[in-house]
């Protein structure tokens, strides 16, 4: 039988459990898994529906060593099989109980741990929620009143950059859908020497997506962009409208109108998609997380000094903000130095093409030699993702500094590096993107505070 771990491992374990159940439905989560295994019912045995989660972990923790080993690693394993994608708990276990860590076996782990890390951010934003629900529920007492009153200011300002938040995602969303799916579709028109009469149609059906789109657009700036900072996007959606309007009344024979339609949308993306990822990052980064934590934390200390079982579900969720607010915080970091380099690689585009010209081979050389501190800020902050770009990259590189480049090594090197660069800063972006909206989420319930309304 193995023997119980000793105290600084326990508290490591009793850390990690309290953070993989610091969700709304954390009692019966754990509840679920531990009544079958050992007989420990959570609400009968050691805690209420209100004790914070780091507490019931604790307690968890002093039931199972006064049990004893057999009890201990019982309990244990079945939690651990009931999170096979947690990571930390994988860890501890390989450290603490190396035989249970068979119990997931890796391939099931790798499976698993994307799933995790989605339903813990997922908890976490609703718990998150559900602390600002109790918030406005209890604002009948005087001291919550006053910590909301405190923290009214913060509320509005946080409400403030949510709806940013959320419109610049709804008009990123509205152009990513224009570039991967409707223009790709004139793309393919553009290929044939002239339209027949049902490629004539299928072109005004698409003018009706794309209007939509940008009215989608504008009703985006409509309704979630204030007015300091609605008059740039509004500056520019009318030459949207204007450059899909010839796809309704121009004369689609003449092959130069569907281009100069494709033409023109490439540039709007082009200028617009990476100035809309900025303001997006921007929005994130203003949201005041520390003080809306602060005011979760000061109203769990103030409930605690009222004798009121909220004290846990403030804390608790206030706990959650901090980590919803760091993931977010690196997420937008990681964006940022992706960026960069894709900023980068669009502007070594052009030169490759020429790359025949010295001086084209000088524009890149310096364009690259200023990739290095990038990719070293990008080992740092995403070791794993950069691995593949920086070596297609270091590719490219020994390619163009070569003593003789030939340019079609050159451009057959930087197309595989601006390749994966592009993939790899998509799938950067859509999480990004994702943890955004669902941090968006949050607006209502905070309007509804400093507002006062139900």
């Amino acid at each position: 039988m193995s023997a119980i771990p000793d105290n600084a491992a326990l508290a490591d374990l009793e850390s990690i459990l309290a953070q993989a159940y610091a969700v709304v439905s954390g009692h019966q989560d754990l509840n679920a898994v531990i009544e079958p295994a050992v007989g420990i019912n959570v609400l009968r045995d050691l805690a209420t529906e209100f004790t914070r989660m780091k507490d019931v972990a604790h307690a968890l923790r002093t039931e199972l060593v006064a049990r004893g080993p057999g009890d201990f690693v019982k309990c244990i394993d079945a939690i651990y099989v009931s999170l096979p994608g947690c990571e930390p708990l994988r860890t501890w276990m390989l450290a603490h109980q190396p035989v249970s860590a068979a119990l997931v076996p890796e391939d099931d782990f790798q499976r698993e741990r994307p799933l995790y890390l989605e339903r813990r951010r997922a908890g976490q934003q609703e718990l998150a929620i559900s602390g600002f629900d109790a918030l406005k529920d209890a604002r009948g007492n005087v001291y919550v009143a006053e910590e909301i009153a405190r923290f009214r200011d913060r509320l509005r300002e946080a409400t403030r950059q949510l709806q940013r938040l959320n419109g610049y995602k709804q008009l990123h969303d509205a152009l990513h859908g224009i570039q991967t799916r409707e223009l790709p579709q004139l793309g393919r028109f553009l290929l044939k020497p002239e339209l027949d009469a049902q490629e004539v149609r299928e072109i005004r059906l698409l003018h009706g997506q794309l209007a939509g789109q940008a009215h989608r657009a504008t009703a985006s700036v409509r309704m979630f962009l204030d007015d300091q900072v609605s008059a740039d996007e509004k500056a520019w959606l009318p030459e949207l409208e204007a450059a899909v309007a010839p796809l309704k009344s121009g004369e689609l024979d003449d092959p130069e109108t569907l281009r100069a339609v494709v033409f023109d949308l490439r540039g709007l993306l082009r200028l617009h998609l990476p100035r809309l990822n900025r303001l997006l990052v921007v929005a994130a980064g203003a949201i005041p997380y520390d003080h809306l934590s602060d005011l979760l934390l000061r109203a769990a200390a103030r409930a605690e000094a009222e004798g009121s079982p909220l004290e846990g579900r403030f804390e608790d969720a206030g706990a959650a903000l901090d980590e919803i607010g760091q993931r977010l915080e690196r997420k937008v970091a990681i964006h940022g130095a992706w960026q960069d380099l894709d900023v980068a690689v669009w502007a070594m585009e052009g030169a490759v093409r020429t790359a025949a010209d010295p001086d084209s081979r000088r524009e890149l050389a310096s364009i690259w030699k200023g990739l290095a501190g990038r990719f070293d800020s990008l080992a740092k902050l995403d070791p794993a993702g950069i691995d593949q770009a920086r070596a297609l990259g270091e590719e490219f590189g020994a390619t163009l500094t070569a003593p003789a480049p030939n340019p079609d090594a050159l451009a057959t090197a930087f197309a595989d590096f601006a390749r994966v660069v592009r993939q790899d800063f998509y799938q950067i972006d859509t999480a990004l993107l994702e943890e955004c909206a669902a941090v968006a989420q949050l607006e209502p319930t905070l309007r509804l505070l400093f507002e006062g309304g139900d």
